[in-house]
Formats: C-alpha cells, structure tokens, sequence
C-alpha cells in the first residue's frame, strides 16, 4: 500500500510537471508573438501598445526560465545599462521634490525601459525578422493614410491625427515624422537585402515616398533625424566617403524639399525667425523662444542642485516654484531629455544616461549581421539627436518605439567581447 501512495504521489508529481511545462512554454510563444506585434502597434495605436505590452508582462512572468533569464540579462550591456538607469529614477523618487503624482508620473514614464531586458530574454533570432516586418507594415499603413488625408481621399477625423496641409496619419505629426525618418533607413535595408529585383524596387520606392512624405509633415524633429540616419548609415557602409555621400544627399535633398515642399519650407522659415526674434527681444511665446527659454532656466535649476538633482518627477515644481510667475512660461518638460534627467537626476544621472547610449553603440557595432548594426546604429542617431528637441524618454510615442526597437535587435546577441576576434567589426 505504501509503495502505491508513493507510486501515485510520484505520478502525480510528473503530471504537474508536465503540466507547468507545458503552460510556460505556451506563456513563452505568447511573449514572443506580443513583442512581434508591438512592432505593428507602437507605430499605429497607442491602445493597442497598452494591451500587448500587458500581455507580454504576464506571459513573461509566467514562462519560468528564471535563471536562464537573469543570464542573458546580466550578457547583455544594453539590457544592464536600461536596467541601471530605470534603478536610479526609481531611486530619485526618495529625494524628488516633486508633488506625489508627478512622482508616480514620471517614475511610471521610465518604465519603459524595462521593455529592454525583458525583450532580451524572449525574443529569438526568428522574432527579429517579424518584428522589423511587423514595423515596416505599420510604416505602410500609415505612409498610405497619410497620402490619403493629403490628396483629399480620405477625410479628417478619428483615427486620424492630421488634415490635408499637415497629413500625419495615427500619431501626432512629431511621432509621425520620426517614425518615417527611420523608416526610410528600414525600408532601404529591406531593398538591399531583397533578392528579387521586383522587391527591391518595391522597398526602395517606400523608402522613397516615405522620405517625400515626411517633408509633407510639420514635424521638424523628423527633418534632423532623416539627417542623422544618413549620416550615420552612409557613414557604416563607406566610411569616410559616406560622409561624403551623405552630405551631398542631404543638401541636394533639404534644398529640393525647400523648392518643392511648402510645409517644409514655411517651417524651417518659422524655426529660423523664431531664433532672430529671440535673440532680439527675448521673447518666450514662440515655440523655439519658449524652448531656449526653459534651456536657460533650466541651467539655473540645474545649478542648485548639480550632483543628483531635484529628483524623478521634481522638475515640474522645481521650475515652476522657480520661474513660472517671472517668465509667466510654465512647464512641465523642457523638451530637451538631456536638460531635463541633469535636472531631475543630476550630473549621476546624466552620465547614466550617455553610458546607456556608450552601451548602445558598443553593443551595435558587435552585432552579427550587417543589416542589423546599421538599423541599431540608426536608432542611437534618432534618439540622440532626438532628445536634444524632445523628451523621448517621457513620451509614450518614441520612447516604447526605441526601446522595444532596442529589446529586438540586441536580443540574443554576443554582447561581450571574446578575445580579440569577440566583436564585429563595422559593415
């Protein structure tokens, strides 16, 4: 009898194994096909960014693995330097000046960065190649609804953001401008790699209305960043004649686009009168004024407080306290990541910052395939230049964007040199 219970125990035992088994492997297909499909979202619905990314969560915590997760986290730099920088927001909320909900706001808005560590731990070589795919469709539908709304096919209204004189399709014309700023260097990846000449044309004839497309938009965040991502992927290919290239390209381009583009035209004649003005008289009712004069005060701030900050969420009230009745300008982001985590965070966590984006770069230039180290090296120059007119990081838009981005194309890879043959050499 007692050999019996023990029997029974002992199959009972392996049937709960299995059992769990098979349940965190359906849990590990869920994580993998979530964090596919946020490629498609985070670029079409803010919504549906929501729902996947708690589903990921949840099936990421109930996949098990957990050894084999810290693993490939603690392999992977970029993974630790997001995971370093979010400790130390969280850490800033103990000596943060701020009003309790700009606390929990701000402190909520860093979260994302947890998308990096957990997407290294799932995503898998497979999943990267569906996951640019998933993106590039959204970049379809949207460049489609945007040519739409600009030729008068289709009518404003929800879902769409934009109108005809400034046809931004599913997000604001900022995010949208961006989004086909990169999309212009993935849809030209896409044509290198194509093996057909038919696809090759077809991608290339994207990357093409993408780039026209986005001097239809008022967003100038994406006019630098399109600069950038030249530069910068020109610059793998060919070196130091790519810089070369990709200077020409981009004057011929600019120059072509101020002729032809009267959005493009009227905004880079409205950013240049903007400075003149103020400079002349200081005024801070412009939108580029309003901007230098947060820079400026922001320094101030930054001065009080230079090693660690008025802490995560302090900004607000810090600069309101402080300047909100003598310039009558409130804020509560300076648009400008860098001023504002020197702010909020101090020198520390400015350096955690740029060691983020140190991490980034070394990391890409050790991945495997080519096309992967320009899409990884084109993202930095997005975010870094980005961040100099925007607070990527707090926005919802670009920052899931980078970092999920981030999480999909540093998963899996040897992120640690090897001797002297461990790290890839540039494309």
């Amino acid at each position: 009898m007692l050999g019996t219970s023990q029997q029974a125990r002992a199959q009972d035992e392996i049937v709960r194994s299995s059992a769990m088994q098979r349940w965190q492997g359906g849990a590990t297909q869920v994580a993998r096909w979530c964090a596919v499909a946020l490629g498609f979202s985070v670029i079409t619905s803010t919504a549906l960014n929501g729902v996947l990314m708690g589903a990921l969560l949840l099936a990421w915590l109930t996949s098990g693995g957990w050894e084999g997760k810290l693993h490939r986290i603690r392999d992977n730099e970029v993974a630790v330097a997001a995971l370093a920088l979010m400790l130390l927001a969280a850490a800033g909320a103990l000596w943060s000046h701020g009003a309790q909900d700009d606390v929990l706001l701000f402190l909520n808005k860093y979260t994302k960065l947890l998308l990096i560590p957990i997407l290294v731990t799932v995503v898998e070589t497979a999943d990267r190649r569906r996951g640019l795919i998933a993106m590039a469709a959204g970049l379809i539908l949207s460049l489609l609804l945007s040519y739409g709304l600009a030729f008068g096919w289709l009518r404003p209204g929800w879902p769409l953001t934009g109108h005809a004189d400034n046809p931004s399709a599913l997000k604001n014309y900022i995010s949208h401008n961006v989004f086909m700023a990169y999309g212009v260097l993935l849809f030209s990846v896409f044509a290198w790699q194509a093996r057909s000449a038919l696809a090759r044309c077809a991608w290339a004839c994207l990357a093409s209305l993408a780039a026209v497309n986005l001097f239809m938009v008022a967003g100038r965040s994406g006019y630098v960043v399109l600069a950038a991502v030249v530069v910068v992927a020109l610059f793998q290919i060919w070196r130091w004649r790519g810089l070369l290239a990709a200077a020409a390209m981009v004057a011929i381009g600019f120059a072509v686009a101020f002729t032809a583009a009267p959005v493009f035209k009227n905004r880079i004649a409205l950013a240049v009168a903007e400075v003149r003005q103020y400079d002349l008289d200081a005024d801070t009712t412009t939108s580029i004024g309003m901007r230098l004069g947060w820079y400026r005060n922001s320094v101030e701030l930054i001065r009080e407080r230079p090693l660690l900050g008025a802490g995560t969420g302090g900004f607000p009230k810090a600069y309101n306290d402080r300047f909100g009745q003598s310039d009558g300008i409130k804020t509560r982001n300076p648009h400008n990541q860098y001023v504002l985590t020197t702010a909020e965070l101090g020198i520390v966590g400015l350096g955690a910052l740029l060691l983020f984006f140190y991490y980034h770069a070394r990391v890409g230039a050790r991945l495997p395939e080519p096309e992967s180290r320009i899409l990884a090296r084109g993202l930095l120059a997005l975010m870094i230049v980005g961040c100099m007119f925007n607070s990527f990081l707090l926005d919802h838009n670009e920052g899931v964007f980078f970092c999920w981005l981030t999480g999909l194309l540093v998963a899996g890879a040897q992120t640690r040199p090897v001797g002297q043959s461990g790290a890839a050499g540039p494309c």
